[in-house]
């Protein structure tokens, strides 16, 4: 059996969950000359949707855990998902509660005799990634069914 970094799978999974699909086909392919074993990750083909073209994504390489590269830290992007951070859905709601009220504090400094030219120039952008970012939780939450 071969090994594999929990952290590029748990990023595959959420780029599927971030396309809406809800099962995947795990196949694992056999270590062949030069090239590693591997997982490949497809959305089974009764569960591919009409409206959504790719129903398979790119394979995981197994790695040796004692190789000092598997262990190098994942690369990120500034949109990268996070598989680092799990969140509860009351952790969410509190989330969504603290950018509705920043957002709200913001726009009311702003909008003070106080702000400064500079400040406003600083916390315009960060208020409109508040506002954002706040529908993304908020579709998220309506979409749950907590129990």
């Amino acid at each position: 059996m071969a090994t594999y970094k929990i952290s590029d799978i748990l990023l595959k999974l959420a780029e599927m969950i971030e396309d809406d699909h809800t099962f995947v086909e795990l196949n694992e392919y056999p270590e062949e000359d030069d090239s590693p074993a591997f997982l490949s990750f497809n959305v089974p083909v009764e569960c591919e949707r009409p409206d959504f073209d790719v129903s398979d994504y790119e394979s995981i390489d197994a790695c040796d855990p004692n190789d000092p590269v598997s262990n190098d830290p994942i690369a990120i992007s500034q949109d990268s998902l996070c598989p680092n951070v799990l969140f509860s859905y009351d952790e969410i709601s509190t989330l969504e509660l603290s950018l509705k009220n920043s957002i709200e504090y913001l726009q009311n400094y702003i909008d003070s005799p106080n702000c400064t030219r500079d400040e406003k120039d600083h916390y315009r952008p960060v208020i409109i990634a508040f506002r954002n970012l706040l529908p993304k939780i908020q579709r998220f939450l309506n979409s749950q069914p907590i129990i």
